[in-house]
């Protein structure tokens, strides 16, 4: 990307860049949590499959002690909650 840098001056532009990466407190925290060192409960104490994502926001104000809400994805085959019913591997999107 080119930027003409006296117009930027000029009209007082801004450029902002960033550079995703995972440094080292991120990996020290992960293996902390790998290895059951953190405790979790109240980050992990609600838990929705993708199907039911309305219901965790539509909820969200009567759960005030749920600090995090997760949004699970269950890999292999589902069931029609999406929840699966041969396969315990999950993908847990962030929350919020």
């Amino acid at each position: 990307m080119s930027v003409d840098i006296l117009t930027a001056i000029l009209l007082e532009n801004r450029l902002k860049g960033s550079v995703p990466g995972m440094g080292e407190d991120m990996y020290d925290a992960l293996t902390l949590l790998v290895h059951g060192q953190l405790q979790t409960g109240a980050f992990a104490r609600a838990s929705y499959p993708l199907a039911w994502i309305q219901d965790a926001f539509d909820t969200l104000a009567a759960r005030p002690r749920d600090l995090k809400t997760q949004i699970v994805i269950q890999l292999g085959a589902r069931d029609g909650d999406g929840f699966c019913q041969d396969d315990n591997r999950a993908l847990h999107l962030g929350g919020w």
